[in-house]
């Protein structure tokens, strides 16, 4: 599944319960549909949009990370019943459409676009001061990179789908700045996150614009989320092309 690990939050003792049981239903909920066949696959999507309904039936989320939880989950669900080809999963997906959403939408008022006044470097001692901004950057980015994708996503699928109405509604462009470095996001510890701060570049992707990175970057600073954008952009030609003229693979 092309979902999986895609948009996690990697601040491990700060995880609400509720980001813990979401995502933990929805990812088992993903291991479960990379089980199905054609028996069993009637009693996993009714399992799947059980679990849907709980989540659209619970509480409204209150908090970031609850918000981020919420539509992650549901980012998870819709994959697997949009792009599975089974007409009755797709037509429940697409009811909920306009949850997805409103649950992306409840994600912008905590996150923040403004990079001015990030420090050029971090320190290493005390660690606890870097610790905080690594947190609160996991946080910040998780945050615009899944309001970002659940309107890409969308959007993808209407357009796929042939969708006569299609028109841009500018919700894509709400989230006008997200930072691109596969060393900062795969950093494991604050003092790894320091030294990807200090010795690599990161770039800052505003308003969709990859002038910079595709003139700069080279292949290993691309994450997973940045490669699929990169290709959305490209075609997969060439981003294909592009990455091996960096030395790298799609």
């Amino acid at each position: 599944m092309p979902c999986l690990g895609l948009c996690r939050v990697k601040i491990r003792a700060q995880l609400s319960s509720a980001l813990t049981n979401l995502n933990a239903d929805a990812h088992s909920s993903c291991a479960l549909y990379l089980a199905k066949n054609r028996v069993n696959a009637p009693i996993i999507f009714r399992s799947i949009e059980s679990r849907v309904n709980d989540l659209l039936s619970a509480p409204p989320p209150i908090t970031p990370m609850d918000c981020l939880a919420h539509t992650q989950a549901l980012i998870l669900y819709q994959i697997i019943r949009l792009y599975d080809g089974d007409i009755g999963a797709r037509t429940s997906a697409e009811r909920i459409i306009p949850a997805i959403e409103a649950s992306a939408m409840s994600l912008f008022s905590y996150a923040q676009f403004d990079t001015e006044g990030t420090p050029g470097t971090l320190p290493l001692y005390p660690i606890a001061p870097t610790k905080a901004f690594w947190q609160d950057w996991i946080l910040q980015e998780s945050l615009r990179r899944t309001l970002l994708f659940s309107f890409y996503l969308v959007q993808t699928y209407r357009i796929m789908s042939g969708c006569n109405m299609l028109q841009c509604d500018g919700r894509l462009g709400l989230c006008h700045s997200w930072t691109l470095s596969a060393y900062l996001w795969s950093a494991m510890t604050p003092l790894e996150f320091a030294g990807a701060w200090r010795d690599k570049d990161h770039y800052v992707v505003t308003n969709a614009i990859f002038n910079g990175v595709l003139a700069e970057a080279k292949a290993d600073d691309i994450d997973v989320f940045g490669r699929i954008m990169i290709s959305s952009l490209l075609g997969r030609d060439e981003a294909e092309g592009w990455f091996a003229s960096k030395g790298g693979k799609l």
